[in-house]
C-alpha cells in the first residue's frame, strides 16, 4: 500500500502554509518593519502553488494569465532566450489581492521593495502598485555605454528581459532621489530615456536631462516613432506590446537613436 499523502490533502497543506505566511507578512507591512526577503519568498511560493491549482481548476486565477495581461503572449514568445528565470526571480503572487507582485533588488540581491500590481483598500477602492519597503530605492545596472532610463514597475521586468544597462525609478517622483554615485557612472555615456506619453512625464524627462547633463541624451517619443497620436500614459510596455516583437522594438530604438544623432550633427 502506498504511504504517499493524498494529493488533495498535500495541496491544502501547502495552501494553508502559504496563506498564513502571506497574511502575517502583509499585516506586518502596516506601519511595522517587514522582512522583505521573507515576504518575497512567500509571494514566489504562492505563485507556484497558484499555478498548480490553476492547472487543476480553470476557475482559479492563473498567474500566467495575469503575466499575459502585463506583457502580450506574442511579445514574450519573440524572445530567443528563456524568460522563466527572470519571472521566477521578480514575479510573485498575492493571494489576498489575487494579483502579481514585482520585487526590486539591490546589487547584493537583497529585496529593497515589493509592489502588488492591483490591491484594494478597506473601502474597496482599487490601488495600483501597493508598495512595501523603500519607495525611493533606485535600481541601477550599468555594464555598457548605452543606458536605458525607465519609470514604472513593469518596466523593471522588461529591462531585465532585454538584458540592457538601466537606471530604473519606481515612480516619477523618485527623480529627486537619483544619487551622485549613479550620475557619476553615466558621464560620457549614452542615456536613452523611455518616456511616457503625458505632460507630467515630459517634465520628468527634462529633469532627467538636466540631472544627467554629462551624458548624451536620447529621449524616446513614441508618437514621433509611430507617426500617430497615442493615448495619454502610453509607455514603453505599451510600445512593446503593440509591436509584438523584441527584434522590431530594438530596431526601432536603434533607428530613432541614429536619427537623433544625425539631427544633432546637422
Amino acid at each position: 500500500m502506498s504511504t504517499l499523502p493524498d494529493i488533495n490533502e498535500f495541496t491544502q497543506h501547502k495552501l494553508k502554509f502559504a496563506s498564513t505566511n502571506i497574511l502575517s507578512s502583509e499585516k506586518n507591512g502596516k506601519g511595522l518593519k517587514i522582512d522583505l526577503d521573507k515576504f518575497h519568498t512567500t509571494l514566489i511560493n504562492r505563485k507556484h502553488i497558484q499555478q498548480e491549482m490553476a492547472l487543476m481548476n480553470s476557475l482559479v486565477t492563473n498567474p500566467t494569465q495575469l503575466l499575459y495581461e502585463m506583457f502580450s503572449q506574442k511579445f514574450l514568445r519573440s524572445f530567443s532566450k528563456p524568460l522563466s528565470p527572470i519571472f521566477r526571480k521578480y514575479l510573485g503572487y498575492s493571494k489576498k489581492y489575487q494579483s502579481l507582485s514585482i520585487s526590486v533588488f539591490d546589487k547584493y540581491k537583497k529585496v529593497q521593495a515589493i509592489a502588488i500590481q492591483k490591491a484594494t483598500t478597506q473601502d474597496n477602492l482599487i490601488v495600483k502598485w501597493k508598495s512595501y519597503g523603500s519607495k525611493t530605492f533606485i535600481s541601477c545596472k550599468i555594464k555598457d555605454d548605452f543606458i536605458f532610463v525607465a519609470v514604472g514597475m513593469k518596466e523593471l521586468v522588461l529591462l531585465e528581459m532585454m538584458d540592457v544597462s538601466y537606471i530604473h525609478l519606481q515612480s516619477d517622483s523618485m527623480v529627486r532621489h537619483i544619487s551622485k554615485e549613479i550620475i557619476s557612472q553615466t558621464i560620457g555615456k549614452n542615456l536613452v530615456i523611455l518616456e511616457e506619453n503625458d505632460e507630467s512625464f515630459k517634465k520628468v524627462s527634462k529633469e532627467l536631462q538636466n540631472i544627467f547633463k554629462t551624458a548624451n541624451i536620447f529621449a524616446i517619443d513614441y508618437e514621433i516613432m509611430l507617426g500617430k497620436e497615442l493615448q495619454k500614459g502610453y509607455d514603453f510596455v505599451d510600445f512593446c506590446n503593440e509591436l509584438e516583437d523584441i527584434g522590431i522594438v530594438e530596431k526601432q530604438l536603434e533607428n530613432e537613436i541614429l536619427k537623433q544623432i544625425k539631427d544633432t550633427r546637422c
